[in-house]
């Protein structure tokens, strides 16, 4: 059932053409938004929400959302605005003060679309922490049980959420994500990934979320995830080059447990990925990425040469794969010096 579903989801893109060139930041002048640095945004907007300055954030992330501003790591600002509300409410273990701070910005501002989906993300990372993050086979009948039950809920709860909100990338974000782990999901999966794509064809997010669900560990296989890694990026060739097969192979590995040694990676593809990625947008995480991929495949000239475009003082740890580092990989740069 899981693998017919994602050959499907690698399928029905096949309709996707060529996009709009890139637009780069051009609104949102708040002093938060650094439409150079995609990381310190993001950081600096998850300090309003910790701080309560909701509405502040909400007047920020509207003008992201309906912005068409790209930042220079190619993400849209709705995009942004996600990883805001992503990298703050991430997955288990989720702490109390989580939900008295959306209850605190739901009070304060009842019509934000943006509180609105906060709880229904909590929503749905409540339901995973009841359940655990060990595969199906490792985990107990009724924990799946109720993990299907408030799945169901969530999903409900997303169809009942205001339009403003249904009309957004976000909320297809968090639909698509809740129809590929439910057991009896109200919409298919699969035509929820081919409208989002459509209506949005690079927001990187539906891309990343179908293929953290296609790796073996949750049921997948390499063989899948570089079918679709390969195929998107043909689709998507005439805005983003060969950069997507870079962007979206760095976000697979980008957390714990899978070993990029096993998968299906082209190194030389991979190499021009990068190139091509930095090249149109050289955010730091990307520069990082590169170097961190070269030491991987103890390519010690590419890795030289990768290295040499990270600022020292601009070192993203969390871009570099596990295993590797500046000081891990120290040893490949005498293997090139004269």
């Amino acid at each position: 059932m899981l693998r017919n579903l994602l050959v499907v989801l690698i399928v029905v893109t096949a309709g996707l053409g060529a996009v709009p060139a890139t637009v780069r930041a051009d609104g949102c002048a708040a002093p938060e938004v650094d439409p150079a640095d995609e990381g310190a945004t993001v950081q600096r907007l998850r300090r309003m929400y910790v701080d309560g300055r909701y509405a502040a954030l909400d007047t920020v992330l509207d003008c992201l959302a309906g912005s068409s501003a790209r930042f220079r790591s190619g993400r849209t600002g709705a995009g942004v605005a996600f990883q805001v509300l992503r990298q703050q409410l991430p997955g288990p273990p989720v702490e109390q003060v989580e939900f008295e701070r959306v209850r605190r910005w739901l009070d304060e501002r009842p019509t934000s679309v943006f509180a609105e989906f906060a709880a229904l993300r909590l929503m749905y990372v409540e339901a995973w922490q009841l359940r655990g993050m060990k595969p199906d086979a490792l985990t107990p009948d009724e924990a799946r049980e109720v993990f299907q039950q408030r799945l169901e809920q969530a999903e409900g709860a997303l169809r009942h959420a205001a339009p403003a909100l249904g009309a957004t990338p976000i909320w297809h974000s968090l639909m698509f994500a809740i129809a590929l782990d439910a057991r009896r999901p109200g919409t298919d999966p699969a035509a929820i990934f081919a409208q989002a794509v459509r209506r949005w064809p690079r927001h990187y997010d539906f891309y990343e979320a179908a293929l953290s669900r296609m790796v073996p560990r949750w049921g997948g296989s390499w063989s899948v995830v570089d079918s679709a890694i390969r195929r998107w990026t043909v689709r998507l060739a005439a805005s983003e080059g060969e950069s997507l097969y870079a962007r979206l192979y760095a976000s697979v590995f980008a957390g714990e447990g899978e070993d990029p040694h096993a998968s299906r990676i082209d190194w030389r593809r991979l190499r021009r990925g990068f190139d091509d990625l930095v090249r149109r947008y050289p955010d730091p995480l990307h520069v990082n990425a590169a170097a961190s991929f070269a030491c991987l495949h103890r390519d010690a000239a590419w890795y030289r040469a990768a290295l040499a475009r990270v600022d020292p003082s601009d070192v993203r740890r969390d871009a570099w794969v596990g295993g590797t580092s500046p000081e891990a990989c120290a040893p490949l740069l005498a293997a090139t010096r004269p």
